[in-house]
């Protein structure tokens, strides 16, 4: 009887742990079993872009043609280039000495906006006219808003966003942070909707959302791992996160549901790749993005350091598994909204504009504080100014009756003629009268008897280099600067070490932008010998454009040895009494 009590009870107790196991293993999930992207058959739109940061590639808004910037086919200056979404031969729209960054087009596809330089000034491109306007705006990721009047742009020294108005110079923060960095804004079909990453302090990573017209900003959603960018669907139902190591995931903002993101391809060769800067057409299932090979970078990503790289540029469609596609792909209807409606009319926006500011010059330099009598003091007063189309001048208000200062070159010059400690005071002034002061005393030594002392020459370095080369300006009226109108010539004089050559070619370089000297950049020299200076002589011309600065010269020399950097670099101070306002 007990036997039969216990066989009964054990039946049940296993019964029931045996539903237990069941229900549990029903309730589990399994992660492949959820939502997925699939990046269908990658196609190479181009091969091997370099560049010295980042390429970032953007659809225009129909998704018919790609924008992106970077260097091709041995350039060697920072380009932007255009190519048709469906493959073809690459068009080169712009080209600079400096880095161009962060291209994309203007929602009627008649303007391209870009970052340009270390400073990051945003620029923007008249595609018909091919003229270029610097904006007094310095950031990354600009974007064109549709009235073709107002930047939106992350700010280079802050690192919020920011709205400016180009008619009215006003300008308003989307973001007010002081403790994180907010980057990678994108901008939804509606035209009013703004998502962008916000990374704090502790490292820690969120999408946040505003809509543009009221700036009332919510996090939607708080990431795990670092990203470096988000793209949204037509729609803005998902977004596509790209982390620091190369990979993407998909994020649903409503409800913070993930997705998968997996790379398939009907070619069972294709590499596995990195990915970045991924761009979601406004209409359609197309991806864009740029990719490296995994094996050529091990698990560093190389978007995002500094240093040169090589990168290949994809295209290629998605497709959902396990995602409702109803909407997604479908573009919202946008939204017509006045961000500055005090820029309505010239009236207005100029009762609107804030007093303008001015800057004082701050001089950085130091000066020699010795010299020996007889020999010549040449100290040059260096300074910085934050309003950066304020011209300058340089003046010295006391000092000994011999010294002298170059008014635009802020070149002092003395030759002292008796030993002694004197003291000088000279000042920088920009246009509005602001003014910055430097004084010092100069310690003039008595000149020592050199033929009683005993020096021992010290060894001479190798010599680097297969040239020798000497620049030197020369303008008619021997003021030192290269005036707007005024023609002037360099004198280039160049001489080869070891070994005499024929045909060598000087490519100039020079730090000025389109429209401020006419010169010759390319130079032969029919014979380079190793005894006797070879001399040419270049005119160069200063036009309306010329802006009050430095020009740097520099050259890049070849022959049948290879490529050599000039030994020897000019720098002639520009002056154009009416610059060009930018």
């Amino acid at each position: 009887m007990n036997f039969q009590r216990y066989a009964k009870l054990f039946l049940i107790i296993s019964f029931g742990f045996a539903l237990l196991i069941t229900s549990v293993q029903c309730g589990k999930t399994d992660i492949s079993d959820g939502p997925v992207f699939l990046i269908q058959n990658p196609q190479l739109l181009v091969k091997n872009i370099a560049s010295n940061y980042i390429t970032v590639p953007r659809f225009d808004s129909d998704a018919e043609t790609v924008i992106f910037n970077g260097r091709l086919d041995g350039d060697l200056w920072d380009c932007i280039y255009t190519i048709p979404a469906r493959g073809g031969e690459y068009q080169k729209i712009l080209e600079d000495t400096e880095d161009l960054l962060f291209p994309s087009f203007s929602s009627d596809q008649t303007q391209i906006i870009f970052s340009r330089g270390l400073a990051r000034q945003i620029t923007l491109y008249d595609i018909e006219t091919e003229q270029k306007s610097a904006l007094p705006i310095f950031g990354n990721t600009p974007i064109l808003l549709p009235d073709n009047a107002t930047v939106l742009y992350t700010g280079v020294i802050d690192a919020n966003l920011k709205l400016y108005h180009i008619a009215s110079h006003q300008s308003r923060n989307v973001t007010e942070s002081f403790v994180s960095v907010n980057f990678s804004p994108v901008l939804l079909t509606d035209m009013l909707t703004l998502r962008w990453i916000e990374k704090l302090k502790n490292g820690q990573h969120r999408i946040f959302q505003t809509s543009l017209d009221t700036l009332k900003t919510q996090a939607i959603h708080t990431l795990t791992e670092p990203v470096a960018a988000i793209t949204s669907s037509p729609g803005g139902r998902w977004l596509l996160a790209n982390q620091i190591n190369g990979t993407l995931i998909g994020i649903n903002p409503e409800d913070s549901l993930t997705a998968r993101v997996e790379v398939r391809s009907d070619n069972e060769e294709t590499p596995s790749t990195l990915i970045s800067q991924p761009d979601w057409a406004a209409t359609g299932n197309k991806l864009l993005y740029a990719s490296a090979p995994q094996d050529r970078f091990s698990s560093q990503n190389p978007f995002f350091k500094r240093g040169y790289y090589v990168a290949d540029l994809m295209i290629a469609g998605l497709k959902l598994e396990k995602i409702d596609d109803g909407d997604i792909f479908r573009a919202l209807q946008p939204q017509q909204v006045d961000l500055f409606p005090l820029s309505e009319t010239p009236q207005t926006a100029e009762k609107a504009r804030p007093a303008e500011l001015n800057n004082p010059p701050k001089i950085v330099s130091d000066p020699p504080d010795a010299v020996f009598q007889g020999d010549f003091y040449i100290y040059r007063v260096q300074s910085v100014e934050i309003d950066l189309f304020d011209a300058l001048e340089y003046r010295l208000l006391s000092g000994p009756a011999a010294a002298e200062m170059l008014p635009n070159s802020g070149i002092l010059y003395w030759a002292p003629t008796d030993t002694g400690n004197y003291e000088f005071n000279v000042a920088v002034s920009d246009e509005k009268g602001a003014r910055d002061v430097q004084s010092f005393v100069v310690n003039v030594l008595a000149n020592p008897d050199w033929n009683q002392r005993d020096f021992t020459y010290p060894e001479k370095p190798p010599v680097k280099g297969e040239y020798i080369a000497g620049l030197v300006f020369k303008d008619p009226n021997n003021d030192g600067l290269l005036s707007a109108g005024e023609e002037a010539q360099i004198l280039i004089d160049l001489k080869s070490r070891s070994t005499e050559m024929d045909s060598v070619k000087l490519q100039l370089i020079t730090t000025t932008r389109s429209g401020e000297i006419e010169m010759e950049n390319e130079i032969i020299f029919e014979h380079c010998s190793t005894d006797k200076w070879s001399r040419k002589i270049i005119p160069v011309k200063g036009l309306a454009g010329l802006r009050n600065r430095p020009i740097v010269i520099r050259g890049i020399l070849q022959s049948a040895t290879g490529l050599d950097i000039l030994p020897a670099s000019l720098v002639i101070s520009a002056h154009n009494p009416n610059p060009p306002q930018y």
